[in-house]
């Protein structure tokens, strides 16, 4: 999750000068409905809007993509051109798994080597659900090397 103020486009390279003297474009920012996105048209920035509120992948969010236009005009002859900026939202990894019992139980042979993965897909009714998106929803019990054990 990113904060308030964290640039989303660096520089929009959109030819012309938005600000006076010698103003040529202006820039004025579109469907911008949940006001994610701020516009600084001097610098042709977008930057992130999160004030108060979480941007979330995850539910109750579920946000996955942010579309906003910048729509530009010639000040010199009064064309106007619409510039899409679709900003797509990267899963992270911060839900842990809910898991559907209190316990479980394997057998592993004691000389399994550290590394090796036990099960994935550890899911349905008896098993964990993890609402992150993509790999960070995947569920994986493996054996880890502990530098303590002798």
């Amino acid at each position: 999750m990113s904060g308030s103020g964290t640039v989303l486009v660096e520089n929009m390279q959109i030819n012309g000068r938005a600000e006076d003297p010698g103003r040529t474009i202006s820039l004025t920012l579109l469907d911008n409905y949940a006001h994610w996105v701020i516009l600084d048209p001097l610098r042709q920035r977008l930057f992130l809007n999160s004030t108060g509120r979480v941007l979330d992948r995850d539910p109750p969010s579920y946000i996955s993509t942010i579309v906003v236009k910048v729509q530009c005009t010639n000040e010199l002859v009064g064309t106007v051109i619409l510039h899409e900026v679709r900003i797509v939202i990267r899963d992270k990894n911060d839900n842990t798994p809910r898991f559907q019992q209190q316990h479980y139980y394997v057998a592993i042979n004691e000389l399994t080597p550290a590394g090796t993965i036990i099960f994935t897909g550890f899911g349905g009714d008896n098993g964990a659900t993890d609402i992150d998106d993509g790999p960070n929803g995947q569920i994986e019990y493996g054996i880890q090397y502990n530098p303590n054990d002798p």
